[in-house]
């Protein structure tokens, strides 16, 4: 939905690409903290490196996003992606880090 509202006041306004980033930058400097930004890039650049389906299936059920920046979770993901479901790999991830 936030990509919608964008692109649409992007083709309204008539902002070219370099318009555009420059919007998008002055909204990230005023839309949070510098932790939250740091980690949005973080995972951006890893998605474009190693895009995992798994891993970010058991993120979503998480609802934790800087699990995409913690290695030692990424490696969990990794030994149990033929092995467990998404919940199953949540749950017990959930179960480790409490224990």
């Amino acid at each position: 939905m936030i990509d919608a509202i964008f692109h649409q006041t992007a083709a309204d306004a008539g902002w070219n690409d370099a318009a555009q980033v420059g919007v998008l930058l002055r909204y990230a400097a005023h839309a949070g903290s510098t932790a939250t930004l740091r980690i949005f890039l973080d995972r951006e650049r890893l998605a474009a490196d190693d895009t995992d389906p798994f891993t970010d299936a058991v993120i979503a059920a998480l609802g934790d996003p800087g699990l995409a920046l913690d290695h030692s979770f990424r490696r969990y993901c990794a030994g149990c992606r033929d092995l467990l479901t998404v919940r199953q790999a949540a749950e017990r991830w959930c179960c480790w880090r409490a224990g």
